[in-house]
């Protein structure tokens, strides 16, 4: 005996996974994204005891103007920040995060 049924929806479901691929692809390869975008202020509430990468910056000492400015920062010090004022063990783990949050919002994910 042999008994089906009627499924509704998968038009909905295949448009979803065909945005998904599309959204995924404008992601692959190198992009240069913004600090205020992978920090947005929501993360900063959430993660940190700042409100905005802004306030993160200036709170560390150095002068951060620009991504020369920033990148030299030392590693050590920035870590130390990183652990006394977020709940993250280094900067490379709050940098991993924001990019996973990055990419789940592109992704079209609530995070």
């Amino acid at each position: 005996m042999s008994f089906g049924f009627e499924i509704r929806g998968l038009d909905e479901v295949k448009k979803r996974i065909d945005d998904l691929a599309k959204a995924a692809g404008k992601l692959e390869g190198e992009h240069a994204v913004k600090f205020d975008d992978l920090f947005t202020p929501a993360f900063m509430r959430k993660y940190t005891r700042l409100q905005t990468i802004d306030e993160f910056v200036k709170a560390t000492g150095y002068k951060a103007d620009t991504q020369a400015d920033f990148d030299a920062i030392p590693i050590t010090a920035l870590d130390s920040f990183v652990r006394a004022r977020t709940q993250f063990k280094d900067w490379e783990d709050m940098l991993g995060k924001a990019v996973e949050e990055y990419t789940a919002r592109e992704l079209g994910f609530d995070t």
